[in-house]
């Protein structure tokens, strides 16, 4: 019985594969969207390539954000060390 139900699952199996389907590449935007299917393949060097920008541009931002948040530290430790630069030359208090 078993066997029987192996021998039709594998012999309905490849009709129900359609071919010329495209494959997906991922959600597109709304404005991506073909009309119309054109190719049945994804074209991952296309996909690969716009990872590759789109990674190097965040990447960047993250820099930036970095740089940013940072630069305001680097003031009040300069700041700082002027001034216990100009307190160390002043002279101690006599009593």
């Amino acid at each position: 019985m078993r066997f029987l139900f192996l021998a039709l699952f594998l012999s309905i199996l490849p009709l129900t594969a359609k071919a010329g389907e495209v494959v997906a590449c991922g959600v597109p935007n709304a404005v991506d969207m073909p009309t119309e299917v054109t190719a049945d393949y994804c074209d991952i060097h296309q996909r690969r390539f716009a990872y590759r920008v789109e990674a190097l541009a965040h990447k960047q931002q993250i820099e930036d954000r970095a740089a940013n948040y940072v630069a305001p530290q680097i003031e009040a430790l300069k700041r700082y060390e002027a001034d216990f630069e100009g307190l160390a030359r002043t002279p101690a208090p006599t009593e």
